[in-house]
Formats: structure tokens, sequence, C-alpha cells
């Protein structure tokens, strides 16, 4: 039997007021990573970074994706093949 403003839980019923209120887990703002390492080219030596600026950084990050799609392609080492998998050739 639901009883109005509560909800159905393992334990028994539960007010509604105490599922709202209840704490929330902390959300990052950013994810962490490849920005964290962006900023710190971009940013001012002032500011603790390497001072490159946000141009020479975009073209650097643009230079690694580039070479490792060309790297990519020309060894193929991402395409799965036979051999590779253990698997037989039908």
């Amino acid at each position: 039997m639901r009883q109005s403003g509560c909800v159905q839980a393992s334990g028994g019923t539960v007010p509604v007021h105490d599922l709202r209120n209840r704490p929330r887990p902390p959300l990052s703002p950013r994810p962490a990573g490849p920005p964290l390492l962006g900023d710190y080219l971009s940013q001012p030596t002032s500011d603790g970074g390497l001072g490159l600026g946000t141009v020479i950084t975009s073209a650097l990050f643009l230079a690694v994706i580039l070479g490792l799609v060309v790297y990519l392609g020309v060894t193929r080492k991402d395409v799965a093949t036979p051999e590779r998998t253990g698997r037989q050739a039908v």
C-alpha cells in the first residue's frame, strides 16, 4: 500500500522530503587530463604555465593527433588480424 508523500523502499516507506534533501556526490566541473595539460602549456609563466599561448598549444595538439592518425594508418597496429587474435580465418 502506497502512502501519499512516501516512496516504497526495501526497508519500508521513506518520506519523499528525505530523498530530496539527501547529500549529493560532488560533481567535477570539467574532465581531468588533456584540458589540464592544455592549460599548463597555454597559461603565462607568471600563472605557473609554460607560456606557449593558445595558438601554439592548439597547433601542437593537432600535430600530435595527425601524427597518431598517420602512424596508425601506415602501421595498421590498431587493426585486429587473425594471427593477433588467435582465431582461425573462416
